[in-house]
């Protein structure tokens, strides 16, 4: 499914999906599936829902949603003091553990897997990084 260069909603079927924003301050939302979201150009909000997603926010100051249960989600262009990582369902940082795993960083919450960030450095990533939902 792809937008164009307005600000563009997309919702994903219940299967496996590519959603692609291109311009526009967009919101993608996926559902079950492990979905791709991708924002192209601006400022966006990137939702998987259920399912392993891989998000590529694009340009912009974009925001991936993070919740507990929901699978863990690849997040393979975060841009560490330009993007956020937003905290749904009462999370807060203070419940969450941020380590390395090789030359990613894995963000958990007790035993569930939110999200790796490719290619970023664990010391990095600080409170300023995450905004709540």
């Amino acid at each position: 499914m792809t937008g164009n260069n307005r600000n563009n909603r997309l919702v994903s079927t219940p299967q496996a999906d590519r959603l692609l924003g291109l311009g526009g301050n967009d919101t993608l939302v996926g559902r079950n599936g492990s979905d791709r979201l991708e924002g192209g150009t601006g400022n966006d909000f990137l939702d998987g829902g259920k399912g392993r997603d891989t998000y590529v926010g694009g340009g912009g100051r974009d925001r991936f949603k993070l919740s507990r249960r929901e699978g863990r989600d690849t997040i393979l262009d975060f841009q560490n003091g330009v993007d956020r990582l937003a905290l749904a369902g009462n999370l807060e940082f203070d419940d969450l553990t941020i380590r390395r795993s090789g030359r990613n960083t894995l963000i958990s919450a007790g035993r569930d897997q939110l999200a790796l960030l490719s290619n970023i450095n664990s010391n990095q990533i600080t409170a300023a990084d995450f905004v709540t939902l």
